[in-house]
C-alpha cells in the first residue's frame, strides 16, 4: 500500500510551512500579548489584529 501524499498535498504542505516560518512563527509573541491585553479589558476573544493581518495574506497565497 502507498500512504505518501498526492503531489498536490504535498505542495500544500510546502506553502503552508513556508507561510507559517514567514508570518506566524514571528508573529506568536505578539498575538499572546494581543490576547493578554484583550483578556485584561474583559474579553479575550476580541479579533487581534495580526490574524486580520495575516487573513489577505493567506487568501493571497491560497491557505485560506
Amino acid at each position: 500500500m502507498d500512504f505518501d501524499y498526492t503531489p498536490k498535498v504535498q505542495e500544500l504542505q510546502n506553502r503552508l510551512l513556508q507561510f507559517m516560518t514567514q508570518h506566524v512563527y514571528p508573529n506568536e509573541v505578539g498575538f499572546f500579548r494581543e490576547i493578554a491585553e484583550n483578556r485584561a479589558k474583559g474579553n479575550a476573544w476580541i479579533p487581534t489584529r495580526i490574524i486580520e493581518e495575516l487573513k489577505p495574506k493567506a487568501r493571497a497565497a491560497g491557505l485560506w
